[in-house]
């Protein structure tokens, strides 16, 4: 059909025997077949840029629960180190305390050597949350890092066309095509056939 209006207009064109209404009626049709095709891919092209959308967030939302698991992991594995840690540092300690008994030692001198295994393990105990706080600055980098890749594969959809553009110009063809047959505005004007030699 869209064609339609276009063929009509050259095969009249050639033979010079359309009625300038026919002509002006051809192109109306011809621009609203036109606007409503334009209309119809601009549809089809924004339904797409959805999907894609949407399947790039997914994307995204997937990795960032994989950084998110992973991250977890680390964190509940480092603070099992720390507990274990601990429990270490209390147990040495213990056993200095005993020993140290049992040698004759007592008083500052003791204190002194249970103060050494505590302060070791007050180190390891820094040691871990140190990672622990690596993994979380780590984590909050990777999910900028996906939100901006994702960002980037977002597309953007296309506006709509302008009825009232398709409409200027559909009435700039048809009354072009009017005048082009032989029609004045304001007059009617018969079937214009071309002069014969």
């Amino acid at each position: 059909l869209r064609s339609g209006g276009a063929t009509l207009y050259r095969i009249c064109e050639d033979i010079n025997m359309c009625h300038p209404a026919v002509m002006a009626a051809a192109q109306v049709v011809s621009g609203v077949l036109e606007y409503d095709a334009e209309k119809q891919a601009v549809k089809a092209h924004n339904q797409q840029v959805q999907r894609n959308n949407i399947l790039a967030l997914q994307a995204r939302d997937l990795k960032v629960r994989q950084v998110d698991n992973e991250t977890e992991q680390n964190l509940m594995n480092a603070a099992q180190e720390k507990l274990e840690s601990k429990i270490e540092t209390m147990k040495a300690e213990a056993k200095a305390q005993v020993a140290g008994s049992a040698a004759g030692i007592s008083g500052r001198a003791l204190e002194v050597i249970t103060e050494d295994f505590v302060r070791q393990g007050l180190r390891a105990d820094t040691a871990t949350s140190t990672e622990m706080d690596r993994y979380i600055d780590a984590a909050v980098l990777r999910r900028q890092g996906l939100a901006s890749e994702a960002q980037g594969r977002l597309q953007t959809k296309k506006s709509k066309p302008s009825a009232m553009m398709a409409l200027v110009k559909t009435g700039v063809s048809a009354a072009t095509a009017y005048h082009t047959f032989g029609g004045e505005f304001g007059k009617a004007k018969d079937v214009v056939k071309k002069p014969t030699p």
